[in-house]
């Protein structure tokens, strides 16, 4: 419990998020033009969504606790970005073989 916990986890969101997508972009040679930023998008939102969510959860629900119910809302939502993002890819494959 305390402080340290919630900041790895954003620390590490973040990092992942912001720092390895600049690195990757600046380890290429030649500028390369983004085709299909549909699923790079929908996992920022959900970045977002999760560092609001674990807010509420933990400042204004049930201060500096995680109940059931919020541990498995949290669960549920990992699924929903994985099903999420691979709808958005299927569908980003079918645009692309009907044009």
């Amino acid at each position: 419990a305390g402080v340290l916990g919630p900041a790895s986890i954003v620390g590490s969101g973040a990092f992942n998020l912001l720092a390895i997508t600049g690195i990757s972009i600046l380890a290429v040679d030649e500028p390369k033009k983004i085709y299909d930023m549909g699923v790079f998008l929908c996992t920022s939102v959900f970045s977002l969504f999760a560092y609001s969510w674990m807010y509420v959860c933990l400042e204004l629900w049930t201060p500096n606790e995680v109940d059931v119910i919020e541990a498995w809302l949290t669960f549920f939502f990992f699924f929903v970005l994985v099903i999420v993002a691979f709808a958005i890819d299927k569908y980003g494959q079918i645009r692309d073989k009907k044009a």
